[in-house]
């Protein structure tokens, strides 16, 4: 999974500079996940699960 998420990390920076842009945005991060084989359509349904797990940034 680590391997994974460091993929789309890359290749959304890929994407954002590219552009001449410094930040991604969440439309850098879905074309990664296209390019990568996902269905982006699933994501609302898999993201509103009552099974999920959600982690949250320390302060």
């Amino acid at each position: 999974i680590l391997q994974n998420i460091t993929e789309i990390g890359r290749c959304a920076k890929a994407y954002c500079e590219h552009t001449a842009r410094s930040v991604p945005t969440l439309s850098d991060a879905v074309l990664t996940l296209i390019e990568m084989g996902f269905n982006v359509d699933t994501l609302p349904v898999y993201a509103k699960r009552s099974q999920r797990m959600v982690i949250t940034a320390r302060k």
